[in-house]
């Protein structure tokens, strides 16, 4: 399994932001509307694959389909939006290895390059001679010689490079495919080096400022340079961009920004990574951190979902944010219901019957309720009480679930301040991050990475309501993040147990047993 870095943030402000309109919520403004009969595919299909994606897989958050360089369909599932950021996970490396083939293009690198030469201070220490070998395309193309990956997120070292220099090499540089997020992270290190900026930096000027793509954030490493495999945020119109951007050879608005050379080194297949069934597009072979697809295609992704899916023979890309565990599924239901109905537009009447269906339906899409079915609590009364919790890595002191014009608020007293959390029993309620950092509690007494986080104002959205008369469960959604939380709290007497679950990121035990008294 990839991987990413861990951190995400838990937990509300007592600011309210109402539910919005999906129709209302666009903010796309570069790709030309059309249909899809117009550019060759009914629309009866895009319908299905929405139909059986809501059915088999745990979430979307996002949809974009760009046909001939227009937008055919596009749509957010509420409590998701156009507007906000999304994180990308390791759909983040086609990005880094994008900047490599800007780097390439002015000539400050060259692929052949050894990556003992950009740190001339660990040459004399290295303990592999090997490690002189490895070269920039072995970064690339995942292929430096680990047998296993080592994430630096979780150690105490603040300079991540240095670990690198230490890792066992298994195999020859250049011979076996092993994906390393590590190996992107020291791309991100040797072009800060070359250029003397962050990575995001010289992306803004050489791709984000052309595609006008706000300069969005990037995680970054304990020493202040941009993790470069992970932590990227964009928005799903941003995804679609950058795969239009790789479908025109590097072409924008008529302007090369990218050479044509370096497209095609990148999403060919440069290593094989065959080794297990050859039906899995994560089988097709890798390119420069790009993954080759069946069908002719390729795409970056990223954990839980992100996919910017590119399909040149149809003139086609697809940008997808989700939170599944089962990306395979989600790459097999595309190709089943949309790639193999392809057609000619010639094929299609002028009926715009299926099209309304479909723009309805993109209108109206929203995540699923928390519970099916709930229990209705007249009298919760003798619950509002202020509850004391024992000693905990969240740093949570104590909670009161209170009714409040007929909306439930937990309200909690934390190490670094009171939250309160609105949440809604019909609808995901949005509410905004305020000063409780929770992955920073859990983390930063060990692990340097994550201390000075202080990361605010981040968007979530709460739904939930009664199991029974003594357990009320809510699920929280990060908006700009995979990450979502279960949280059941069970009243008993005096007593109260709150049990909190994460789902859709890494490194995070499963579940946390919190307990107190009034």
């Amino acid at each position: 399994m990839k991987v990413y870095k861990i951190f995400f943030i838990m937990l509300i402000s007592n600011f309210v932001l109402g539910q919005e309109n999906n129709s209302k919520d666009a903010t796309l403004n570069y790709f030309e509307e059309s249909t899809p009969e117009k550019e060759g595919l009914d629309s009866r299909y895009i319908l299905n694959f929405i139909q059986k994606a809501e059915n088999e897989i745990d979430e979307l958050h996002s949809l974009m389909i760009i046909k001939n360089g227009k937008n055919i369909a596009s749509g957010w599932w509420y409590p998701y939006s156009s507007k906000t950021p999304h994180i990308m996970h390791s759909l983040s490396k086609s990005f880094t290895s994008t900047a490599i083939g800007f780097a390439v293009d002015e000539g400050l690198l060259n692929l052949n390059d050894r990556v003992i030469s950009f740190f001339p201070e660990y040459k004399n220490s290295i303990n592999d001679v090997h490690f002189r070998e490895i070269r920039i395309r072995d970064l690339l193309t995942m292929s430096t010689g680990e047998k296993f990956e080592i994430n630096p997120s979780f150690s105490k070292e603040y300079n991540w490079s240095k670990l690198f220099f230490k890792t066992k090499l298994d195999f020859l540089p250049g011979t076996y495919f092993k994906y390393n997020s590590y190996a992107t992270y020291m791309l991100s290190v040797i072009l800060n080096k070359i250029t003397g900026i962050p990575l995001v930096d010289y992306l803004n000027t050489k791709l984000f400022k052309p595609l006008n793509i706000d300069k969005p954030y990037w995680e970054s490493c304990p020493l202040g340079i941009n993790v470069g495999g992970w932590g990227l945020k964009i928005k799903t119109e941003d995804i679609a961009k950058f795969g239009q951007l790789y479908l025109q050879k590097g072409k924008w608005n008529n302007i090369q920004l990218i050479s044509n050379d370096w497209i095609k080194m990148a999403t060919s297949k440069q290593i094989d990574n065959s080794n297990t069934q050859s039906n899995s597009d994560w089988k097709q072979g890798y390119g420069f951190q790009f993954w080759k697809n069946r069908y002719n295609s390729y795409r970056g992704d990223g954990a839980f979902g992100q996919f910017c899916i590119v399909i040149p023979d149809h003139d086609m890309v697809i940008a997808i944010t989700a939170s599944t565990n089962d990306m395979q599924k989600v790459l097999n239901i595309f190709w089943e219901e949309i790639y193999l109905n392809l057609q000619s537009p010639e094929k299609f009447e002028n009926n715009f019957e299926n099209s309304n269906k479909l723009k309805d339906k993109l209108k109206k899409l929203k995540i699923k309720k928390h519970l099916k079915t709930h229990k209705k609590v007249k009298n919760i009364s003798k619950f509002e009480k202020t509850y004391f919790l024992n000693d905990n890595v969240f740093g949570i002191r104590s909670l009161k679930l209170k009714n409040i014009n007929n909306e439930l608020n937990l309200f909690l007293n934390t190490d670094s301040g009171n939250e309160k959390i609105i949440i809604g029993s019909e609808i995901y309620k949005k509410n905004q991050l305020s000063n409780f950092n929770f992955i920073n509690h859990y983390n930063n007494k060990s692990i340097n990475y994550f201390k000075d986080k202080k990361l605010t104002n981040t968007e979530i959205a709460v739904n939930g309501n009664w199991v029974d008369k003594r357990t009320f469960s809510f699920k929280i959604l990060f908006l700009d993040d995979t990450a979502k939380s279960v949280i059941k709290l069970y009243f008993d007497k005096k007593e109260v147990e709150m049990d909190i679950n994460f789902e859709g990121v890494f490194g995070l035990q499963n579940l946390f047993k919190l307990s107190g008294s009034n």
